[in-house]
């Protein structure tokens, strides 16, 4: 019972964070982007 909670909890946070650095990763795309063509 305790261990298929941890489970779930686990995957939760997994996924989270996965979503997390997308969005991140996301956003630091953009700020390379507009830092690229400002400089042209």
């Amino acid at each position: 019972m305790m261990f298929c909670m941890l489970k779930a909890m686990f995957l939760q946070l997994k996924t989270y964070a996965f979503g997390f650095s997308e969005l991140i990763f996301d956003q630091i795309k953009e700020k390379f982007s507009l830092f690229g063509e400002s400089n042209l």
